[in-house]
């Protein structure tokens, strides 16, 4: 018969070793404070000051699922047009639930800023990847 020591040693080293591995998971992850707000026209007159940070930009989504094209444009004509120029491709994290609902909607978008990849296409400024958070805004007239 084995004893009940026997068994918690090997589970407790266990533990212990994926506590060991894990932890630097934990501490590489980005905290809410993190992201720096910043305006759209910043990041495209001047992606250079926020290459790989993470930031939150407002503007309207464009949310299609079934042609895997999203992204975010500083206005709705920018929207309507198809102007990339005004526009950030968005490429989401595995997580975060699809927002079409959201579509034609000014919204918030978090994400890391990537001004060399510029989306499908090459059509975007640039893209926001491993976007985490997509939610509605409420303007100033609404």
């Amino acid at each position: 018969m084995t004893s009940m020591t026997s068994i918690t040693k090997p589970v407790f080293a266990l533990l212990s070793c994926l506590s060991l591995v894990l932890a630097p998971v934990k501490l590489n992850a980005v905290e809410d404070s993190d992201f720096i707000p910043v305006s759209m026209i910043s990041l495209i007159a001047t992606p250079e000051k926020f290459a790989g940070k993470f930031v939150v930009v407002e503007g309207i989504g464009h949310f299609d699922s079934q042609k895997s094209i999203n992204a975010i444009f500083l206005t709705r004509n920018d929207k309507r047009a198809g102007n990339g120029r005004n526009g950030l491709f968005l490429i989401f994290a595995t997580n975060i639930p699809r927002p079409d609902k959201l579509n034609n909607q000014y919204v918030l978008v978090r994400g890391q800023f990537r001004p060399d990849e510029k989306g499908r296409l090459s059509a975007f400024s640039a893209s926001l990847v491993d976007v985490d958070l997509v939610k509605p805004m409420k303007l100033e007239s609404e």
